[in-house]
């Protein structure tokens, strides 16, 4: 009788274990519910975030696709006219330059007299007595420094050095080289032009890298040109605002192959 009393009990416990084993599982697919509820409604909310950020995204492609057209349009249009305004200035750079040259080769002409002029006052003196002499010679020199300052405001540049002002610097300038025998310089101002607006045609058609790449040494070329341009260029400070424009031109070029 006590064996099976024993049983029971044992029976009786084992029921118990087996009942709380069931309330603990039943627990836990109440947790289980919960949590499944839970990330439910946070996948919900995240796939709502993330519709609103891939049409975000849509729109700010679009708006970008549309800024980039506007910005080529005028850019181009903008390179045109700046070019264009580049090689007038650079024209009348390279006109003023030849009127300077004919007012030289002119002022040496008149030195030339000058000399001339001064050997026969010499001569003169020989022939004529001293007060004679110095009287006519005075007159004679008063007249021809009146045509020399006559001709030097009427027909020299405000800026060009009036070299009659001393024998020292009269004597230069008749040592000087004429300008027929005087090597030509290299205009960079005009070739660092040339070379951006080369660059700007290619930038219109360019589409692949490598043709970027080629727009990229055009502008690196004309900036490097600009920047050869001597202090004593008449477009010198136009030389220098352009290379800080060319070098923006060069950015977006370099852009343009990374992409």
């Amino acid at each position: 009788m006590n064996s099976v009393e024993n049983e029971l009990a044992k029976l009786q416990k084992r029921f118990q274990e087996a009942a709380k084993v069931i309330d603990d599982l039943a627990q836990i697919k109440q947790e289980l519910d919960q949590l499944s509820i839970k990330y439910q409604d946070q996948l919900f909310k995240n796939s709502i975030n993330l519709d609103q950020t891939q049409q975000q995204i849509k729109s700010l492609s679009n708006d970008y696709q549309e800024y980039k057209k506007y910005w080529n349009e005028n850019f181009n249009v903008l390179i045109k006219k700046d070019q264009d305004i580049l090689t007038k200035i650079s024209e009348t750079g390279n006109q003023t330059e030849s009127e300077i040259e004919q007012n030289k080769t002119q002022l040496e002409n008149l030195e030339k007299r000058l000399e001339e002029t001064n050997v026969f006052l010499a001569t003169f003196k020989n022939n004529v007595q001293l007060n004679q002499n110095l009287a006519i010679g005075s007159c004679l020199i008063g007249f021809i420094a009146l045509i020399l300052s006559i001709y030097s405001i009427l027909f020299l540049p405000k800026n060009y050095p009036n070299t009659l002002d001393s024998p020292q610097e009269s004597s230069l300038i008749t040592a000087s080289p004429s300008p027929e025998n005087s090597s030509i310089p290299v205009n960079y101002f005009r070739e660092a032009v040339n070379k951006a607006t080369r660059a700007a045609t290619l930038a219109q058609s360019a589409k692949s890298k490598e043709e970027w790449n080629v727009v990229v040494n055009e502008w690196q070329s004309a900036i490097d040109m600009m920047k050869s341009t001597p202090s004593s260029d008449p477009n010198y400070e136009i030389a220098q605002k352009k290379v800080i424009e060319y070098q923006k031109n060069l950015n977006y070029a370099q852009q343009q192959t990374e992409e």
